[in-house]
């Protein structure tokens, strides 16, 4: 009859195993004597190799766990380490773009640059700052709808210039600016978009600017994209908002801005006066395209002498 033997290497453990008791080792040599309980299969030479294991010391099968947890860790597949590695990437961009977000917005420039950017754009613009704009309703361009909707086209050289914000619907980021809030956008060239230049003063009268970076969307103009992340990290596809220019004059003195998601919305002139039936023309327009203007808020300016009724 064929016997089935361990191999040498294995028996030899079985025996270190074994010296500690002399019992143990003597039924364990009668088992593998006993040719009449084994049955010629692979499955004996299982269960013989279980039977030695379980005579091993805790230390033996400790280290040959380590050994058997440490070759399944180096078959870990690729796809588990690349899914890791793109879930830890996207948790630090989701903290990191907002707050760079935060401070690019928050950010005040030293005291006499700000000052003088501010003071000069007074000076230039002191002409229209005293001048209180009055559109007639029938002048203004935009198209009825329930959902807020683009103009069909906006020239952004005519846009594009100082704007004094009017009122607004709130928004985190401007939450410190208190008064004197303007928009100024300047052409960068074909295709590389339009600077933005925030400016504002908070509530203890200092200025804060924020710099940014606007691009149309598509050929008409009226959709752009804005980001204010600091330049080097731009070219991240987050943190990004949209601009959609709702409204607008035909000389571009008026004009309705706001975000697809009704969330956000900027009435902007040319100057910080504008009459109270331009003002309530705007309003009609919002509302119809379905901005809730509950929360909307008037913004002080210095040189303003229109008190408009919300």
């Amino acid at each position: 009859m064929k016997t089935n033997k361990l191999p040498t290497s294995e028996y030899s453990d079985i025996q270190a195993a074994g010296s500690q008791s002399g019992q143990n080792h003597q039924s364990f040599d009668g088992r593998l004597r006993d040719d009449n309980t084994r049955v010629a299969s692979n499955a004996s030479n299982d269960a013989n190799y279980n039977r030695a294991r379980h005579l091993l010391s805790e230390d033996e099968r400790s280290i040959d766990n380590d050994l058997t947890s440490t070759y399944l860790n180096d078959e870990v597949p690729e796809r588990v380490f690349m899914n890791s590695l793109i879930k830890h990437t996207g948790i630090a961009l989701a903290i990191i773009v907002p707050l760079a977000a935060f401070s690019a917005y928050a950010a005040t420039p030293p005291a006499s640059e700000t000052n003088a950017s501010v003071v000069g754009a007074d000076k230039v613009d002191a002409d229209k700052t005293n001048t209180t704009i009055d559109i007639n309703p029938s002048a203004i361009i935009y198209k009825p709808a329930t959902e807020p909707t683009t103009v069909d086209n906006l020239d952004l050289k005519k846009y594009s210039g100082k704007w004094y914000e009017i009122g607004r619907l709130p928004m985190y980021f401007q939450r410190n600016c208190a008064s004197d809030v303007t928009a100024t956008y300047t052409p960068r060239g074909e295709d590389t978009g339009i600077t933005v230049l925030n400016q504002c003063i908070d509530e203890e009268g200092k200025p804060v600017t924020a710099e940014g970076l606007a691009k149309p969307v598509d050929d008409t103009g009226s959709k752009l994209n804005v980001t204010f992340l600091p330049s080097w990290i731009r070219w991240l596809p987050v943190g990004r908002a949209d601009y959609w220019v709702l409204a607008h004059d035909p000389n571009y003195q008026t004009a309705l801005v706001g975000t697809p998601d009704k969330e956000y919305l900027w009435l902007l002139a040319r100057s910080p006066n504008i009459s109270q039936e331009s003002y309530a023309n705007y309003r009609q327009i919002a509302q119809q395209q379905g901005y809730d203007l509950k929360p909307f808020k008037l913004t002080n300016h210095r040189n303003q002498t229109v008190n408009l009724v919300p």
